[in-house]
């Protein structure tokens, strides 16, 4: 024996001291997965098809963020962003506010229904639920 320390793992003496023998069998057990994963994976593919969701390309006609807001939900984020600003936040960019100024509702139907932001105030669901 020249009593190196992967011998030791190996014949039993390691396994018992410390992180470092899991680490090792962790190892092997990823480094089987890695080369058997696929292979299987494409078995199964071919027998049950209708367990894997195909890719499939989301192609919806939606306008930018400031073209979609009427005039009362851009008035209200206007309202926020000048407000937080007056106490020395800042939470737009100036071109963003810029663009978000001269954003119109060009098409209803691209219009966001409901609330048209993250704040939690504005949307009345969840102000009856607090």
């Amino acid at each position: 024996m020249a009593d190196h320390k992967f011998w030791n793992a190996l014949a039993g003496e390691g396994f018992t001291s410390g992180p470092a023998s899991a680490l090792f069998i962790l190892f092997f057990i990823y480094f089987f997965y890695l080369f058997i994963s696929g292979p299987i994976i494409s078995m199964f593919a071919g027998c049950c098809k209708c367990c894997f969701v195909e890719e499939m390309q989301i192609d919806e006609q939606i306008d930018l963020y400031q073209n979609c807001l009427d005039d009362d939900d851009r008035d209200w984020t206007i309202k926020e962003e000048e407000n937080m600003e007056h106490f020395g936040i800042q939470c737009m960019f100036k071109d963003t506010m810029d663009k978000l100024k001269s954003g119109d509702l060009k098409n209803d139907n691209m219009h966001l229904i409901g609330c048209h932001t993250y704040d939690l105030l504005r949307n009345p669901e969840y102000i009856k639920k607090f």
